[in-house]
Parts: C-alpha cells; sequence; structure tokens
C-alpha cells in the first residue's frame, strides 16, 4: 500500500464537490486482500480527526505514528466486540 497526501486536495469532481487530499495505491495478489486493506483504510479514515490530521502531519514519522496508534486502537476495538463473556457462553438479551 503506498498513501499519498495533497495539503490542497486534487478535484476529482467527486459527488460531495470537494477536493481530494488523500490517497491510497492498493496493489495485491487476490482480491479478498485487496479487500481487506482497503476497508481497513476506510476504518481508520472513519477515526474522528484521522484525515485532518493526516492532511497537516509535517513529516512521514508522524504520518506512520498515527497510523500505527490508529491501527493499534482499532484492534483493541475490534477485540473487545468479538469478546466472549468467561464463562465461555454467548450472553443474550431478552
Amino acid at each position: 500500500m503506498v498513501f499519498g497526501i495533497c495539503p490542497q486536495g486534487t478535484d476529482f469532481e467527486s459527488l460531495d464537490g470537494f477536493p481530494t487530499p488523500l490517497f491510497f495505491l492498493i496493489a495485491s495478489v487476490s482480491g479478498q486482500a485487496h479487500l481487506r486493506m482497503t476497508a481497513k483504510a476506510m476504518l481508520l479514515l472513519r477515526v474522528p480527526g484521522m484525515k485532518a490530521a493526516l492532511v497537516y502531519a509535517q513529516q512521514k514519522e508522524a504520518i506512520m505514528q498515527l497510523l500505527m496508534k490508529s491501527q493499534a486502537d482499532l484492534s483493541m476495538r475490534l477485540w473487545q466486540l468479538m469478546e466472549v463473556p468467561r464463562n465461555g457462553k454467548e450472553s443474550r438479551q431478552r
């Protein structure tokens, strides 16, 4: 995956009319891997403040730090959602 930033944005005649500042180039050997990487990128971009933080980051190290922290936070939230209660049985609400 390659990530690019154009702070002023590039006009792609998007549906919302706004220029596009963030770009992802995804290359993979399978459609499934491509979809997983796309989904992961989109989930990271849904983190509040992430888009602006990436657009205005000044150095690649800051970008990597943002992405790694968000990835860790996202993984933790997903793990918590999938967590099974300690008795090994799924709880059912009535």
